[in-house]
Formats: structure tokens, C-alpha cells, sequence
């Protein structure tokens, strides 16, 4: 049964993920959310565009903080899943990205909020959600002081924080590289970031799969479940099936496993062929 909905203030933490992704401050107002971030070079993938996935940390806070809203007064929450459909590509000098989103449901110890992604201009670059769990108390990592809005990112390229490990006939294997900024107040991988790395892991498969046609392709969609917190203690890893292929459609299952070979994340990404765009 749906509860009423009584909302609330969320303080907005701005940590080293924040500052490595280019976050600006997010804000809150009744049941809604939002915010922006400044891709910077680390996020150009060499053709003209940039990573789909970098705006992972921002759809995350975002569509977190709409649902934080609703919140117990002692309780945080934590993702459960995200999911975003993309509308636009997101070209290489984009100065600025904006999220809006709001709470949609609150029932059972779980919250849902939906949104948008647009460009500066109103362009629609991604519809997008995230389903999340309520939990008893504050991170202890929120008590820590945030870092300065206006910190530049010291994020190396996204395309160095993945490397091959293996490739196989049906997809790769990948280690991801820690770099500071893929922490969250728990301390362990930010939501957003598993994300962004899973994005990549599932192109980089695709390109290096002899069954690609030599054309380019980008990220039509991705749905990630959070199933344990990723263990930054020890080397995460990422594998990716290549589970259909064709000219026009691909479709990749992302594993991202945790030292112990536990599996932190799953997502599930469709790539479609870019001369097939709108």
C-alpha cells in the first residue's frame, strides 16, 4: 500500500566523487531534485562525443536525493537499481548537463523518483529513475567536510581506469583502476561510478569483438542492479557477455565483481549502431 508522502530537506554532501565527475550542488524543493555537472576532457572518448556513463554520479544523486526526500527523519537510502533510456548523444565541449527529477513512489521501505537529463539548451539527452532501500542512520562518511563546490576534477580520462585482462570469442575481461573519486560516504564504489565503468566495459567488449562491422556505436540504454557494495579494498573487475549481435543491435551483460569474486553489480546494456540515430 502506497504511504502519504511527507517531505523533507536533504542536506547535500559534496564528496571526492562529486569532484571527480564535475557535480554541481543539488538542491531539493518538496518531492523534487536537482542539479548539473561540467564534463570535463576526462570524459571524451576520442570521437567527437563523450562517455555515455559519465553522468552516472549525477542521474544517481539526482534521482537519490528525490527519493531521500521522503525519508525518515534518521534514515538514509541506498540504490537498489537505475535505469536510463538515451535520447541524444552527448557531444564532445558540452559545457554543462542538467538533472531534474522527482519522487514517485514511497511504500515498504523502498522510494522511486524518475527525471530527465537535458543539455544547457533543453536539449533531451536521457529519461532516467532509480529504485533505492531506505536504511537506519547516516553514512559516517557524511560527517566528514565536504569538498569545495568549485574543486576542479583531477580525474584522469575515463578510458585509463579500465584495462583488458582477457578478451574472449563472446566478450572481455576488465579490471577497473581505483583513482580518488570512487568512494561514497559508505565508503565503498558510488553507484554513479559503477555505472560509468560498466557503460565503457560494455563498449570496449563490443569493439574488441571480431564479430563488430567497423562502425560506430553508442549506448541506447542501461538498467545496473546493485546486489552488495563494491569493495574498493581490493581489485574490482568487470565481466562482459556479449549476449546479442547484430548491424544494428548489441546486448551486454556487465558483471562488475568484487576481489572475492562476488558480483557488486549487474547491467544490462543495449548499444545501437549511430547511423541509426534520429
Amino acid at each position: 500500500m502506497q504511504q502519504t508522502l511527507t517531505t523533507q530537506p536533504v542536506p547535500y554532501f559534496h564528496g571526492t566523487p562529486e569532484v571527480a565527475f564535475g557535480m554541481e550542488f543539488v538542491s531539493t524543493l518538496g518531492s523534487t531534485a536537482q542539479g548539473a555537472m561540467r564534463p570535463g576532457a576526462w570524459a571524451d572518448r576520442g570521437d567527437g562525443r563523450l562517455h555515455q556513463g559519465c553522468i552516472g554520479v549525477l542521474v544517481d544523486n539526482v534521482t537519490g536525493y528525490a527519493v531521500l526526500t521522503a525519508r525518515a527523519g534518521d534514515y538514509w537510502a541506498v540504490s537498489s537499481a537505475i535505469s536510463i533510456d538515451f535520447h541524444a548523444p552527448l557531444t564532445a565541449g558540452t559545457q554543462r548537463i542538467r538533472c531534474a527529477a522527482s519522487l514517485d513512489h514511497r511504500s515498504g521501505g523502498w522510494g522511486h523518483a524518475s527525471g530527465r537529463v537535458t543539455t544547457d539548451d533543453g536539449e533531451l539527452v536521457a529519461t532516467v529513475s532509480q529504485r533505492l532501500r531506505f536504511v537506519p542512520g547516516f553514512p559516517a562518511g557524511r560527517n566528514e567536510p565536504d569538498e569545495p563546490i568549485d574543486t576542479p576534477s583531477s580525474l584522469p580520462g575515463l578510458d585509463s581506469l579500465l584495462s583488458v585482462t582477457e578478451a574472449r570469442a563472446d566478450g572481455v575481461d576488465l579490471r577497473l583502476i581505483p583513482v580518488p573519486g570512487m568512494r561514497n560516504p559508505i565508503g565503498t564504489l558510488h553507484g554513479g561510478v559503477a555505472l560509468c565503468a560498466s557503460e565503457m566495459a560494455a563498449h570496449k567488449a563490443w569493439a574488441l569483438s571480431p564479430e563488430h562491422p567497423g562502425e560506430a556505436f553508442h549506448t541506447a540504454s542501461i538498467r545496473i542492479s546493485y546486489l552488495r557494495p563494491g569493495d574498493l579494498d581490493g581489485a574490482l573487475t568487470l565481466h562482459v557477455t556479449i549476449l546479442h549481435a547484430s548491424r544494428s543491435v548489441v546486448l551486454a551483460d556487465v558483471q562488475l565483481r568484487n576481489p572475492g569474486g562476488e558480483v557488486a553489480t549487474r547491467a544490462l546494456c543495449t548499444l545501437h549502431r549511430s547511423a541509426t540515430d534520429l
